[in-house]
């Protein structure tokens, strides 16, 4: 393997999900989801709610992810990664993703 190669061969399709937990809503809806990062270049990329479906609502939208760890978070963090997931699909139907 030359130097300057990646020491691993991440698959184009390939990300990382990081599960998020913020607990449940006063009325016992789930606040819980997973952060989607590039592992090449380790930016946040996306943001998918699991809502009631699991870890299938992950793999609905990221087949290829590779799950990690879990993070407890705020409510208002979530609230943070809701918006920036509404902010990336925003961009992604405008083409400049």
């Amino acid at each position: 393997m030359p130097m300057d190669a990646a020491p691993h061969d991440w698959s184009p399709r390939t990300s990382i999900a990081v599960y998020m937990n913020a607990g449940h809503t006063n009325s016992g809806n789930p606040r819980r989801g997973w952060l989607i990062v590039d592992p090449r270049s380790g930016n946040s990329i996306d943001f998918v709610d699991e809502g009631y479906k699991g870890e299938s609502g992950l793999k609905r939208y990221y087949p290829d992810a590779i799950p990690t760890g879990r993070i407890d978070i705020t409510p208002a963090q979530y609230r943070d990664f809701m918006k920036f997931a509404r902010e990336q699909a925003e961009k992604h139907k405008k083409g400049k993703l």
